[in-house]
């Protein structure tokens, strides 16, 4: 027969929900009924919160475990201890109530949430201690709610974003399509609808569909963010009326409820964030889907405007704190060519009635870490021969290598080579790296090339063969390499030739990605540099369509 029996620990509830927050007083009872006397030592009583994350990556042999632990509070007291009740430590058959009470700590302490790969949990453990027994532990879970400020002046704030993208049919005309959408406010409570505002210009062929996602995203990470795991899930999801091609400004509204169980958000933590998003895309066929995002807050509490549009401002200077965050997108580097630029800009706006806004506008830098291709890590390597005929007799022969594809801005390329000269005259290697920069606009395609650097080895004489090794440092200021957008595209050579008299150069081109050096001491290229959604702007013209790169005519001035 069990000593113990019907074991319950009650709360007092503070609210209709039953949740508790930082600082909240828990008073209650614990409660429970013994078969037969026994002894007790002590009933003491333990508060913990606590957030851990535990998931695996790869198979066999690869396998790894990444786990990650941290405790909020560890709180114990005590409800009763030996020798005092009643003088004496044995409790008599029969039901028993104890009442308690206890404090959660001020803090800014996450929300309570249960994943696939991590939980945060509160938990009250009350354990009862008896002599030459082990101690018996009576676990329940507290819900804790992380309570949103209500008067951050951004979770009221409404939202809106824009995208546009030129599709281009079989005959190759384009047709430009623009959406346009807003939201009411950001931040939302569970059981909300949320009315998404879309306004839409259709000047292409196809017919559009427009489309509206509640996604939720859950992110955990190990300590200091080395590994991380994401999970996005489609909450809910509602479509509109198609769009006829040809149409233009098109008005159209979409309502979409959050679900009454969801989550709310949790940005707080360093190992686990849930976060959420509205997903707004217009669909077409044989395209990629032209994609607002906007990221929204679950609250637990329902905001309620104060004097919005009706605030009064005293004189003097003023500056308010803001908070916004860029989208998860494969977004291109910034970058300013010849005939195009890459921009960012955060514009704050100051409406005032009855008068004209006052805005203010700065640009700042983005940076694409989007560097998870493995052949970015892969060598490679190329042979030419050349037969020579004017001037000259025999053969010369080049093969060369690089160590990878993918090189940070200031690193070294090793260039190494064997030259077999089997002709009558001296060949000089030489070493060229250019740029070319290509704008595409209404099918049109504009290239702007030019050479970075040049290089000049040592003369290797006729009937001979030598190996020869060159570092080539691309120059700190170079543009990282841009091959994610759909208008504008950066891209880089290296050319290694041998230079032979009365004779065109043979020639071996080597594709060379720049990327960021800002990021070279923080992760390995092709390991633990990833990106969260892939990118949904349609690719441009295929290096096949267009002699994507000079002959080295352009660059030596031979015939």
């Amino acid at each position: 027969m069990k000593t113990f029996k019907d074991f319950n620990i009650n709360f007092n509830a503070l609210s209709e929900s039953n949740t508790f927050s930082s600082g909240d007083l828990i008073t209650g009872q614990i409660s429970f009924e013994l078969s037969k006397a026994t002894k007790i030592s002590s009933i003491k009583m333990c508060l913990t919160g606590k957030v851990n994350v535990h998931w695996s990556s790869g198979t066999g042999k690869r396998k790894r475990t990444h786990h990650a632990r941290i405790d909020f509070f560890n709180l114990k007291s005590m409800i009763l201890q030996e020798g005092v009740v009643e003088g004496r430590t044995t409790l008599p058959p029969g039901r028993h109530v104890y009442s308690f009470t206890c404090q959660i700590p001020q803090g800014d302490f996450p929300t309570s949430f249960r994943g696939p790969y991590g939980q945060i949990v509160y938990d009250l453990t009350v354990g009862i201690d008896r002599p030459w027994r082990m101690s018996k532990d009576f676990v329940t879970q507290l819900n804790f709610v992380h309570h949103v400020d209500s008067n951050r002046p951004e979770l009221m704030a409404p939202l809106s974003g824009s995208n546009s993208m030129n599709v281009c049919s079989l005959s190759c005309t384009s047709g430009l399509i623009t959406m346009a959408g807003s939201l009411e406010k950001k931040g939302f409570t569970r059981g909300e609808t949320v009315r998404i505002i879309c306004d839409i210009s259709n000047a292409s062929s196809r017919t559009l569909t427009p489309k509206a996602k509640l996604k939720q995203k859950q992110q955990y990470c190990t300590l200091r963010g080395v590994q991380r795991k994401l999970i996005v899930k489609n909450l809910d999801s509602v479509t509109g009326l198609p769009i006829s091609a040809h149409t233009s400004e098109t008005h159209t509204e979409m309502m979409i409820t959050i679900p009454a169980d969801s989550s709310l958000t949790i940005s707080n933590c360093s190992l686990l964030q849930v976060e959420y998003e509205i997903e707004l895309s217009l669909c077409l066929r044989a395209s990629s889907d032209l994609t607002v995002l906007f990221p929204i807050v679950l609250c637990d509490i329902p905001l309620h405007p104060h004097n919005l549009g009706n605030n009064v401002v005293t004189r003097g200077s003023h500056s308010y704190p803001f908070t916004f965050q860029i989208p998860q997108l494969n977004l291109p580097s910034t970058f300013k060519g010849s005939h195009g630029k890459i921009k960012y800009s955060l514009e704050a706006n100051l409406s005032r009635s009855m008068r004209t806004d006052s805005k203010a506008k700065t640009h700042f830098i983005v940076i694409n870490k989007s560097h998870s291709d493995p052949m970015l890590m892969s060598p490679q390597q190329g042979i030419t021969d050349k037969k020579l005929k004017f001037f000259s007799s025999g053969t010369v022969r080049m093969e060369a290598n690089i160590e990878k594809t993918g090189y940070f801005q200031g690193e070294g390329v090793k260039v190494v080579a064997y030259i077999l000269n089997k002709s009558s005259r001296d060949v000089r290697p030489k070493y060229c790296l250019y740029k070319k920069y290509s704008y595409f606009a209404s099918s049109k395609r504009k290239v702007e090339t030019k050479k970075l650097l040049k290089e000049v080895g040592e003369s290797i004489p006729p009937s001979a063969g030598q190996s020869v090794t060159r570092i080539i440092t691309i120059p700190p200021t170079t543009c990282a390499s841009i091959l994610n957008c759909n208008i504008i595209k950066a891209e880089y050579r290296l050319k290694v030739y041998l230079d032979v008299k009365y004779a065109s150069d043979p020639e071996i081109k080597f594709p060379v990605v720049v990327l960021p050096a800002v990021f070279e001491h923080n992760s390995n290229v092709g390991v633990n540099m990833n990106f969260m959604q892939e990118p949904t702007a349609s690719p441009p013209p295929s290096y096949e369509d267009y002699v994507m790169y000079p002959s080295s005519t352009g660059f030596d001035g031979k015939s």
